[in-house]
Order: C-alpha cells, then sequence, then structure tokens
C-alpha cells in the first residue's frame, strides 16, 4: 500500500499554488498536511482550531499560498516541510488579524498583479 500511495503520490504534477479556505475572522497559524488520500488537491477547508489536509505530495519552487477569507482572497508567506526524499509533509502559514477594510484592499492589489 505505501508502495501504491507513493506512486500515485509522485505521478501527479507538482503544485504551483494552493488556496485554503478560513473562518471569516479567523487569524493565526494554519498547518495543512499533505499526502492525504482522503484530502483535497485544492481550495482546503481549515478548521477552526487552523487544522487542514492536501492531496498533494509536492510543491514548485514557487509555490504560493492564498486563504479565502470571506469573498477576499490574500496571498501569505508558507512554510513547506519534505521529507528527504522531497515529499511534502505539510505547509505551515501565519494568517493576519485584518480588519475587513484592510482585506478588500489586498484582494485588490492581488488582483491587479496577477
Amino acid at each position: 500500500m505505501c508502495l501504491t500511495l507513493l506512486f500515485s503520490c509522485g505521478a501527479k504534477k507538482a503544485a504551483q499554488q494552493l488556496t485554503a479556505s478560513v473562518p471569516e475572522n479567523y487569524s493565526g497559524k494554519i498547518r495543512i498536511d499533505a499526502c492525504d488520500p482522503k484530502g483535497q488537491d485544492d481550495n482546503i477547508a481549515i478548521s477552526e482550531s487552523g487544522g487542514g489536509t492536501t492531496s498533494i505530495c509536492s510543491v514548485t519552487d514557487d509555490f504560493k499560498l492564498l486563504i479565502a477569507r470571506g469573498p477576499q482572497k490574500i496571498q501569505v508567506a508558507a512554510t513547506v516541510n519534505k521529507t528527504g526524499d522531497n515529499i511534502l509533509t505539510s505547509v505551515v502559514a501565519e494568517i493576519p488579524a485584518t480588519s475587513p477594510a484592510h482585506l478588500s484592499e489586498a484582494g485588490a492589489k492581488s488582483s491587479r498583479q496577477n
């Protein structure tokens, strides 16, 4: 079973971006555990306690983490943790406390950059 799991994870293309949804008033640390066959490959739901899972097992060097909070999305810095074999184990990030006006502004800036 381990061989099947590693083979199927290795066969997927490395993710360039991951979107995670947090509760609208959430701020603090999140941890997304990776390579979970029951997890989503994108649009990860983060629990009130800051946890989530994804099925992805690898990311590109220029990986980006987008956080959806309410109607807006912001890009946050993320720490990517991997095994010695370069298999993704988790993505950790700090979600800032943000007023709705500031969040809208960040979303508008992000949209213009793409």
